[in-house]
């Protein structure tokens, strides 16, 4: 949907708050649904008006912006995207499970707005698509009981002494066994040997205290098919008395298909659930990351602005301000490359991989980093032969990229860096050694996790780029990981399976 099309509904307790976001939204060309003062005022315009998003402040009198979102989810499902003057981990969890999509740290500006719009409206998407699922869900559960309640399920019957004595067609479909086959046989031919003895003396000791453990309830249990085959199955249990003898009852059902959904559904849910984390660091990381170069590049072009009218500065220093201009731009670009990279690596299903030139890939990358290697006057030496391992090219290059751009940038001054490999079992082990500070073992534990950065300002810059070197190289076929002790550099590796 167009920015312009897309109507906002802001509900924003301070006014000239309200007011000053109601025009930043108009200029960016969002069409303002309305405007509330208070949560319940927001809860009574939603049905009328039906926004496609709502920027909802946090701290409100009478209800806040947590309860009023869980409220609108609950009623009027709609994307929401918080305001909030500050953030913690309990508030982006507190918000994340009652439905917001998106947070903003006050002041907003245009480009964070835009940003949390499009996440909040893709994650609504994917909660609505779960909730769905769900309910699908269900609806094949009840599907399921009244199938189990008729004769399409297999019915079996037998004895005290648990020797079958009815046996139905649909009992021959799910096992396998014919009637004739199956009549006169002990249960425990349906069922694998290791549960033998538990079904023999639970037999018995009903028998003779007539005490219930799993009769009159259905239980989920593992069967056992003539060609031998375990499947899970729902059984129910009955039993009867006639003559003075006891009988027993079994309605079964094969739940193969929905053990299959379950599955399903919990690995969608995983996915859903990476998804959103992944969707929450986007935000932070377009939010932080861009924040300090988009500052620079402000704050250096009103200066030049303001010395184009009053002469204040020299054309040196003009052409220092454009240098650190053109710096920044350039951070803010490599950035969004490598969202877009992370963004292509998640998307793309299969990989063709081939034979790689790893020293031709190894040279590229060292040319691309010309500039880095001159300012911090970095020594890089590599074998002058690479063994040969599988993968994709434009790939592997971008994990070199960044494994050598961070020893540049977090190595000893000057930055001394090796570069190798070591053959392994069916993989070459690549790596890249420098002696820089090294890292903690809290640090090596959190370093490749999605979008991690680390708290310490010369680890700064880590995160986005070993997220995605993590997933090309499992992608690839291969791992990553660091060696590294505080004060004694690092080892930063990935393996590749190797050709043949």
């Amino acid at each position: 949907m167009d920015e312009h099309k897309i109507r906002v509904l802001v509900v924003e307790d301070v006014a000239m708050v309200s007011e000053m976001i109601q025009g930043m939204l108009e200029e960016m060309g969002y069409t303002i649904a309305g405007a509330a003062f208070t949560g319940e005022e927001a809860l009574l315009m939603i049905p009328s008006i039906r926004p496609d998003v709502v920027l909802m402040d946090i701290a409100m009198p009478g209800i806040d912006g947590i309860e009023t979102t869980r409220r609108i989810q609950a009623r009027y499902p709609t994307p929401v995207v918080m305001l909030t003057a500050y953030e913690t981990t309990d508030l982006v969890n507190k918000a994340s499970q009652v439905g917001v999509g998106a947070y903003i740290v006050k002041p907003p500006n245009p480009r964070e707005i835009s940003r949390a719009i499009a996440i909040a409206r893709a994650r609504f998407d994917d909660m609505m698509a779960l909730r769905r699922l769900n309910e699908r869900l269900r609806e094949s559960e009840a599907r399921h009981r009244a199938i189990t309640e008729s004769a399409n399920d297999a019915i079996v019957a037998s004895d005290s002494q648990g020797v079958i004595t009815f046996w139905n067609r649909a009992a021959t479909a799910i096992f396998g066994y014919r009637e004739e086959e199956a009549v006169g046989q002990p249960l425990t031919i349906l069922m694998p040997e290791r549960f033998h003895a538990a079904h023999t003396a639970g037999l018995k000791r009903f028998v003779e205290t007539r005490e219930p453990r799993v009769i009159g309830s259905t239980v989920e249990l593992v069967a056992l098919s003539k060609s031998q085959e375990e499947f899970p199955v729902a059984l129910s249990l009955s039993y009867w008395e006639a003559g003075g003898d006891l009988f027993f009852s079994a309605i079964i059902r094969d739940i193969t298909e929905r053990k299959r959904a379950e599955q399903t559904l919990r690995q969608y849910a995983a996915d859903l659930e990476e998804r959103n984390a992944e969707l929450d660091a986007f935000a932070h990381t377009v939010a932080h990351d861009l924040k300090n170069p988009l500052t620079a590049i402000t704050g250096f072009s009103t200066l030049i602005l303001e010395a184009a009218e009053d002469g204040s500065l020299s054309p040196e220093q003009q052409l220092e301000f454009v240098h650190y201009i053109e710096q920044n731009a350039t951070r803010m670009r490599n950035i969004i490359d490598e969202l877009l990279l992370l963004a292509g690596v998640r998307s793309m299903k299969e990989v063709q991989t081939s034979v790689l030139d790893m020293g031709r890939i190894v040279e590229g990358v060292q040319y691309r980093l010309d500039y880095l290697v001159e300012e911090s006057g970095a020594i890089i030496t590599a074998p002058a032969e690479w063994p040969e391992a599988l993968g994709y090219g434009p790939w592997v290059e971008e994990v070199w990229a960044n494994y050598i751009s961070n020893a540049i940038k977090y190595g000893g001054r000057p930055p001394l860096i090796e570069l190798g490999a070591d053959e392994m079992d069916g993989h070459i082990r690549f790596w890249v050694r420098d002696n820089g500070a090294g890292l903690s073992a809290e640090e090596r534990d959190r370093l490749f996790a999605p979008f991690e950065r680390l708290h310490q300002v010369r680890a700064e810059g880590h995160g986005l780029g070993l997220s995605i070197v993590r997933r090309i190289v499992e992608k690839l076929g291969g791992e990553v990981g660091v060696n590294s002790e505080a004060g004694k550099g690092s080892e930063f590796y990935f393996t590749l399976p190797r050709k043949g």
